[in-house]
């Protein structure tokens, strides 16, 4: 009761000096917040430049990596909170996130459940960035304090939910991480063909022999680990002999002359099939198919080593859609989408083929033949000292973030089409929804293990995995389909297998 009278005292006799300390608290408190939001933006520019001086990257196409870092930083947050300091989500009020859980895995719970809200948060951050692009550019390469502070904001948000909704979204993602997983096919396929091309256009041929001879000796070595640790079921020695019979047919078609594919791209194909079925018999229920499947992620160095080759692959082709480009929709959908740098060359050739008014005037449209000459005036070299030259630019014009801070949001020139930009968002929206599954290995949202409980959850995640490494067999044939038919002059020798022309030819 002294406390209080004391502060109504002091209140009421220095209220003019608390209000100005007020002011200038709030003054300092919006000083040192425009200093970390200049900060992060000035960190933003740094970064754009420096990947424009290592790759020649656009704005557009440092915004796509700065934003898979993004999505990196957020899980990284929320995996070393569920495995480091669990403590404080538990001792945090109003905030329980063992419901549903099972009680002798209640760790892989908590993890798995702050997994699902980073998830949850970054989908609806993705899915505004995704919309407004089309109007505002700095929605995707920029704002970038908003875009962090919002996506931690609702991941906090979410801790005070309860679990119910958010084990929906997980099986939600199960099942829509199927195509992420297509797309990341066809994306190693493409890689393939071009790795191929572009070595055998330098007549590499000793590199490309010994490309391929990695890639076979690394699909041989997975072949015997399968055999020896995932083939003791009858789904696993099944799923395995089928991967081994395929992708020698692969093999077989990719090195034939009239395909025209090449050897890198089987052999890719087998090693990256034998992946595919090692990483769907990670989901099996059987300890005679899969050796982990009794421990949880944070138990099992297994699951854990399988994590890191898996994001590996991930990140090997997140690195190619960045690279490659509007060539990315292309690939993934066959539509053609031309670039901004196209635009300007056609733009730039147009004009440089239309007449100019000088010629014009001193030209016969008729014939052609110019009617009067211009003398050439002699150089003068006072004014060609005065005259500044137009050829020399800055040095930091060509940066990825010159002209941003004088230019319109509206009007600012991403480097690429805004369809592409579009659509990039909309695969982050797919990966977010992968990295779900991946950072929880595919397995129930009680924490349990796949030979523990319900075999539901492990058998659908098992199925969507070995189907598409079915498709992806499908994806290469219908390549090398293509590639033959380019080959194919007349029409009518245009079919599937390359020994049917051959047939009608003699």
């Amino acid at each position: 009761r002294r406390k209080g009278g004391r502060v109504r005292a002091r209140s009421g006799s220095g209220s003019y000096q608390g209000s100005d300390a007020a002011a200038d608290a709030a003054e300092s408190m919006g000083e040192v917040f425009s200093l970390g939001w200049c900060c992060c933006e000035a960190a933003c520019c740094v970064g754009c430049c420096a990947f424009d001086a290592a790759c020649g990257c656009v704005a557009g196409q440092c915004a796509k990596a700065s934003h898979i870092i993004m999505i990196a930083i957020t899980y990284m947050t929320a995996i070393y909170i569920g495995m480091y300091a669990p403590g404080w989500v538990d001792d945090t009020p109003e905030v329980d996130l063992g419901w549903g859980c099972n009680d002798d895995y209640d760790d892989a719970c908590l993890l798995n459940q702050l997994v699902y809200r980073a998830t949850a948060a970054l989908l609806i951050v993705f899915g505004v960035i995704m919309l407004g692009t089309y109007g505002y550019a700095p929605m995707h390469t920029g704002l970038w304090g908003i875009k962090y502070s919002m996506v931690y904001l609702i991941w906090f948000l979410f801790l005070f939910c309860k679990n119910h909704g958010f084990d929906k979204l997980a099986n939600i993602t199960r099942f829509l991480s199927f195509f992420w997983l297509c797309a990341q096919s066809l994306l190693v396929i493409e890689l393939s063909f071009q790795l191929n091309d572009y070595i055998a256009s330098n007549n590499s041929g000793g590199i490309l022999v010994l490309a391929s001879g990695l890639f076979a000796a690394a699909g041989i070595w997975g072949c015997t680990v399968l055999y020896d640790s995932y083939a003791g079921c009858e789904e696993g020695w099944w799923f395995v002999n089928t991967t081994v019979v395929m992708s020698v047919l692969a093999m077989g078609l990719s090195v034939v002359d009239s395909v025209g594919v090449g050897l890198l791209p089987g052999t890719v194909l087998f090693a990256y099939s034998v992946f595919m079925c090692w990483y769907a018999l990670l989901s099996a229920t059987s300890l005679e198919c899969n050796p982990t499947a009794d421990k949880s992620e944070l138990d099992s160095h297994q699951k854990s080593r399988a994590f890191w080759m898996v994001m590996g692959v991930t990140g090997v082709c997140m690195g190619f859609m960045i690279y490659t480009g509007s060539k990315i929709i292309t690939i993934l959908t066959g539509e053609e989408v031309t670039s901004v740098g196209d635009v300007v060359a056609q733009k730039e050739a147009a004009a440089a083929a239309q007449p100019g008014m000088d010629e014009i005037l001193t030209s016969d449209v008729s014939d052609k033949t110019p009617l009067k000459v211009q003398p050439k005036a002699e150089p003068d070299e006072d004014a060609a000292d005065a005259t500044p030259d137009t050829t020399q630019t800055d040095s930091n014009s060509a940066c990825c973030c010159a002209g941003l801070a004088t230019s319109k949001p509206s009007e600012m020139n991403l480097g690429e089409p805004k369809e592409e930009t579009v659509f990039f968002h909309f695969l982050m929206l797919i990966l977010i929804m992968y990295c779900t599954m991946t950072l929880t290995s595919w397995g129930r949202t009680d924490g349990a293990p796949e030979a523990v409980g319900s075999s539901v959850e492990p058998d659908q995640s098992l199925y969507i995995k070995i189907s598409v490494q079915w498709l992806t067999f499908g994806f290469f044939f219908l390549a090398c389909k293509v590639s033959y038919n380019a080959g194919c002059e007349d029409e009518s020798d245009q079919c599937l297998f390359c020994w049917e022309g051959d047939e009608e030819e003699a």
